[in-house]
């Protein structure tokens, strides 16, 4: 605001040279913004997360990359934040945090993970309690393997093999 002030005021005491500033006037005002932008899209553009069925892994960094794993048995809160700006465009932040958590640089560390620029943060925060509440029932050791793959020979087996073969 005050460059365009002062270009208006050079303007009125000397039209030529407030000519001759115009475009690097116009590059200072708008190069600050221009940036601005390439920084957001690279912040978000090397942001991933990953949610198996025991764990979050979350990684961000282009130079420093910042990655955080924490499982699901031991998460303790989960919340939603939005604040006014996040509002306004519709996004939120959902935080993931377990016993001891501690927060540098608003990622990770210790035992909190930050999602940030969710717009459905009601579903991943219901999906990620879903994981909590599977990972804490099942206890140690009590994982099972519910894949229904056969393990003995039935009755119908050799007779589908028979026309295997005689087709061949």
């Amino acid at each position: 605001m005050a460059l365009l002030v002062g270009w208006l005021a050079l303007y009125l005491t000397n039209e030529q040279l407030a000519l001759w500033l115009l475009v690097p006037a116009l590059f200072l005002s708008i190069a600050p913004d221009i940036i601005t932008y390439v920084a957001i899209h690279v912040r978000f553009d090397t942001m991933w997360y990953v949610m198996a069925d025991r764990s979050l892994r979350c990684r961000r960094g282009i130079w420093i990359i910042l990655e955080h794993t924490i499982t699901f048995e031991n998460v303790q809160n989960v919340s939603v934040r939005r604040g006014p700006v996040q509002y306004l465009f519709g996004i939120s932040t959902v935080v993931v945090e377990t016993a001891g958590s501690t927060e540098v640089e608003g990622h990770a560390t210790g035992n909190r993970v930050t999602i940030e620029g969710i717009d459905n943060p009601d579903e991943i925060r219901r999906l990620i309690m879903t994981r909590v509440q599977s990972s804490k029932s099942a206890g140690l050791g009590d994982e099972q393997i519910t894949s229904p793959g056969p393990t003995a020979w039935r009755d119908e087996h050799p007779s589908v093999l028979r026309e295997i073969r005689d087709e061949i």
